[in-house]
C-alpha cells in the first residue's frame, strides 16, 4: 500500500510511538491528522512536521471524554473531504492493584483504550463504506492477548480492542475496508511509571524502542496485515494462552510476586 497523499488520522499523536509514527508517516508523504489532548505538544509536533513540507491538521480532543470522538470525523471530512486511514494509537494504562483504582479512573481507562477507538470506527465506517476503501488501525497489546497482573484493566481494555477488530474485521469482510491489530509488547515510553520499568529490568523483560515499534506498525499498514504481534518469546505465549492458559498461569505466578513487590513499593514512595 501506497502512503504518498493518503489522509491518515493519528490519535495519540504526540505520545511515544505517536511521534515516531508521525514522523515516518510524514517521511512518505502522507497527509497528517493528528489528535492529542496536550495542546503544547501538539502544536510543536505539528510545527516540526510542516517544517518538512507535510500537510498536518492538528485536532485538540481529549479522548477520556465520551463525547470527544464524535466530532472529530466529521472535522477531518469538513475540512479535508476524505479519510483514508484511521489508526488508533491514544492509550493510558496503570500498574496498580485493582482495587486502588477508583470507579472514575477505571471507566477513564477503559474510555481511551476500548471506547473511544470504537466510537471513531462508527464515525468513519459511513464514508469508507461509501466509497468502499478504508483501512482501520488498532494498536493494542501483548496484553492483549496475555492477561498480566497488576495491569488488570489495561489488559481488559486490550483484549477488548482486540475483539473489536477481530468482530469488525468478520463484519466487513468481501469489503475493501481493511482491519488490523498491532499488539507490542512492553515499550520504552512515558506511560511506563518508573516503578513499572523498575520490575520490568529486574524480570529480565524486553523493551521495545518506540522508534522500531512504529515502523512496525507502518510495516503492517503497508502489508495490509490483519494482526502483528511484535516480539518474542511474548507472542508464543499469547498463543499458549489462547489454548492452555492454565500452563501461563503457573509459568507466571513468580513473575506475580516480583511484581507486587514494585507495586507496594510504587505505594510507599507515593505517600
Amino acid at each position: 500500500m501506497i502512503l504518498q497523499n493518503q489522509v491518515i488520522i493519528l490519535t495519540g499523536a504526540t505520545g511515544g510511538i505517536g511521534r515516531h509514527l508521525a514522523h515516518q508517516l510524514a517521511e512518505q508523504d502522507a497527509q497528517l491528522v493528528l489528535v492529542a489532548s496536550n495542546e503544547l505538544k501538539l502544536m510543536e509536533l505539528a510545527g516540526e512536521l510542516r517544517m518538512r513540507n507535510t500537510r498536518v491538521m492538528e485536532v485538540l480532543a481529549d479522548l477520556r471524554s465520551p463525547n470527544a470522538a464524535q466530532g472529530i470525523i466529521e472535522q477531518v471530512l469538513r475540512t479535508w473531504g476524505k479519510v483514508d486511514i484511521l489508526i488508533n494509537n491514544a492509550g493510558i494504562l496503570d500498574f496498580t492493584i485493582l482495587e486502588q483504582q477508583s470507579s472514575a479512573r477505571i471507566a477513564e481507562l477503559m474510555q481511551v483504550n476500548a471506547i473511544a477507538p470504537m466510537q471513531l470506527v462508527s464515525g468513519v465506517l459511513p464514508y469508507f463504506k461509501h466509497v468502499n476503501r478504508g483501512h482501520i488501525v488498532n494498536v493494542g497489546s501483548i496484553f492483549g492477548s496475555l492477561a498480566y497482573p497488576y495491569y488488570v484493566t489495561y489488559s481488559a481494555s486490550k483484549y477488548a480492542l482486540r475483539g473489536f477488530s477481530q468482530a469488525l474485521r468478520r463484519e466487513l469482510a468481501g469489503s475493501e475496508i481493511h482491519v488490523t491489530y498491532v499488539a507490542p509488547r512492553a515499550v520504552r515510553t512515558a506511560l511506563n511509571s518508573a516503578a513499572s520499568i523498575d520490575m520490568m529490568h529486574h524480570g529480565n523483560m524486553a523493551i521495545d524502542e518506540p522508534e522500531a515499534v512504529a515502523s512496525d506498525i507502518i510495516v503492517a499498514i503497508e502489508e495490509r496485515k490483519d494482526e502483528l504481534y511484535l516480539g518474542f518469546p511474548e507472542k508464543i505465549f499469547a498463543w499458549i494462552n489462547s489454548i492452555a492458559p492454565s500452563i501461563i498461569s503457573l509459568g507466571i505466578r513468580k513473575q506475580a510476586q516480583m511484581a507486587r513487590h514494585y507495586v507496594n513499593q510504587s505505594r510507599i514512595q507515593e505517600q
